[in-house]
């Protein structure tokens, strides 16, 4: 009960804001309810880029895409609080781990073990939990997960990943393509799955064997060329033209 008691009060000391038309200088397209990242980083007050798009949502049972913004649907407004807004991030956004990162320092570890112990087979409570320990470095005081299906960090529809390998503990695959001290992540979009369908590692093996016979061949062709001696004067007809130049000139 203490717990409890201190997570709800550390919880009510940030305001998740209401409809709005302009957010940190940027225009809604509607009225709408920041929701996911843009909602954390409102109500934690978090110093971090604005992520390309934000979400939030709208009054309209429409989804709503424009530059800078998805609006979408009443129906998807998450509870007002760090796990409602933390599970839409997740589920609708992906991840951002530089907004993830500066957010885990602001609360307290307390919120988080709240979280996972409320939903601890929940596929959305292990990412945070895993996310967390991985981002922070620290250990929260929760037992090892002992149920639930292996969920991956990333989910591969939104964001490429590795095939990563599987952490007990969180009982999640750990498929994020690099370390928490560099961790580059590219989102899918129309133009990179046609560029990756050209299967550009498949053709480049094919010509690679081709490539590098010419690339040996090169540096030994060249040095076997013999150049003609015409084109490399001798010593003393550059001593003659030299001293012609200077007589020339007196």
């Amino acid at each position: 009960m203490r717990l409890n008691r201190f997570s709800t009060k550390m919880a009510d000391q940030h305001h998740f804001s209401g409809p709005v038309t302009v957010f940190h200088e940027r225009a809604l397209p509607e009225r709408a309810t920041p929701a996911g990242y843009s909602a954390l980083i409102d109500a934690y007050g978090l110093r971090v880029p604005l992520p390309r798009m934000l979400s939030a949502t709208g009054e309209h049972h429409r989804i709503r895409n424009e530059p800078g913004w998805r609006i979408r649907t009443p129906r998807h407004a998450p509870s007002p609080d760090l796990e409602g807004h933390l599970t839409f991030a997740l589920k609708y956004e992906g991840l951002d781990l530089a907004v993830l990162r500066r957010l885990f320092t602001a609360v307290a570890p307390a919120e988080i073990e709240t979280i996972v112990r409320a939903k601890p087979t929940g596929r959305y409570s292990r990412r945070i939990w895993f996310l967390y320990e991985w981002l922070i470095g620290k250990r929260l005081d929760l037992p090892d997960a002992d149920k639930g299906t292996y969920e991956p960090v990333i989910d591969p529809k939104q964001q490429w990943a590795v095939p990563g390998e599987n952490s007990p503990r969180h009982r999640v695959r750990n498929n994020l393509p690099g370390t928490p001290e560099f961790c580059p992540l590219v989102f899918r979009t129309r133009a990179l799955e046609e560029f990756a369908a050209m299967d550009l590692v498949h053709r480049a093996q094919e010509v690679g064997p081709t490539c590098r016979r010419m690339f040996l061949r090169g540096p030994q062709l060249f040095c076997c060329s013999r150049i003609p001696d015409r084109a490399m004067p001798s010593k003393e007809s550059a001593l003659r033209r030299t001293a012609s130049s200077v007589g020339g000139a007196r």
